[in-house]
């Protein structure tokens, strides 16, 4: 693969992750004001977002991957949810492994994004994917 390549038509999705919106909180005119960020508003509503579009779109760049590769990340979720989003977007293979017992929400966002998910047992579960 070249370096520097072109990312896919379909990243661009992945390009327009931007930093998260902040929305400005005054309860009362003397407190101080409160910054929220709306981590909702993220193209997969993960706080992962950013960090996934950084990873993949720099090892595309760099010739890491290419359309079709396979992309494993071993996490308990945010991060897998917002990789599966990104894999699909670039026309890679994710599989996500986490521990068994996680939240079916996630589980099925990761699949809703075309990821396959492995659940070994959460006892050692870092250690199976080793």
């Amino acid at each position: 693969m070249s370096t520097q390549a072109e990312l896919p038509i379909l990243s661009r999705l992945v390009e327009s992750v931007a930093p998260t919106p902040l929305q400005p909180v005054q309860l009362h005119a003397d407190q101080p004001t409160i910054w929220c960020k709306l981590e909702y508003l993220n193209p997969s509503g993960s706080t992962k977002d950013r960090i996934a579009a950084y990873i993949l779109s720099k090892a595309w760049r760099e010739g890491a991957v290419g359309s079709g590769s396979l992309v494993c990340e071993a996490s308990s979720g945010s991060t897998n949810i917002a990789m599966a989003m990104v894999c699909a977007q670039m026309g890679l293979k994710f599989i996500a492994v986490m521990p068994d017992g996680v939240s079916n929400e996630r589980v099925k966002m990761i699949r809703a994004y075309g990821g396959t998910v492995r659940l070994p047992p959460t006892a050692g579960w870092w250690r199976s994917v080793l």
